[in-house]
């Protein structure tokens, strides 16, 4: 059940932390796909050539890199939910935490209505937690530079493809994105004229 999910092994990086990946049905976007390969592949080539000088938490957070780049939902303690659009690249990241001597597993997921629930609370929860954090960004005054615009404009762009992928692969939308990403963009482009200085 979902509620017991937290309990199946998990992917144990060599510094112990726990990850669990879910691998849920849906619909193929190739987009997604080979941006979560090519940061598999740089997660890869980078342990490889560096392994002497990487600890656990800089492979921590490459792996916690890949899984956003696959716009993974954290679902509980561990427990990570990954659309299906990145299967192969799952698979890829499985078998590179295995050849730098961490476990990995990935377990399928059923399309139920409790599971739905599960993956829609989590989303809602982190767009609410993330477009907060931008508006408040967008609204501190503090963006004076092309670079923390882009910045800011990269962090949209990463919700609105998770927002996007998630209600074409499973027809779910999050409530938080109900108009707040229109006024992201919106106070995007007011700040795009203010930080270019064209009015």
């Amino acid at each position: 059940t979902v509620a017991n999910l937290h309990f199946f092994p998990a992917v144990v990086t060599p510094g112990g932390e726990r990850l669990l990946m879910n691998v849920f049905s849906g619909i193929s976007d190739a987009a997604v796909e080979r941006k979560a390969r090519a940061i598999i592949a740089e997660l890869e080539s980078a342990y490889l050539l560096r392994k002497s000088t990487l600890d656990a938490a800089k492979v921590r957070g490459m792996v916690r890199d890949a899984l956003r780049g696959m716009h993974a939902l954290p679902i509980k303690d561990s427990v990570q939910f990954i659309p299906i659009v990145n299967e192969k690249s799952v698979k890829e990241l499985a078998g590179v935490l295995r050849a730098i001597g961490a476990s990995a597993f990935t377990i399928p997921i059923g399309d139920a209505s409790d599971q739905m629930a599960m993956i829609t609370q989590a989303l809602d929860q982190r767009n609410t937690q993330q477009i907060d954090e931008l508006l408040g960004d967008i609204g501190s005054g503090k963006v004076t530079t092309l670079r923390s615009y882009t910045a800011l404009l990269t962090r949209f762009g990463e919700i609105s493809k998770r927002s996007d992928l998630y209600q074409k692969s499973y027809n779910i939308r999050s409530a938080a994105d109900a108009g707040r990403l229109a006024a992201a963009q919106q106070m995007l482009l007011e700040l795009s004229k203010q930080v270019s200085g064209t009015r």
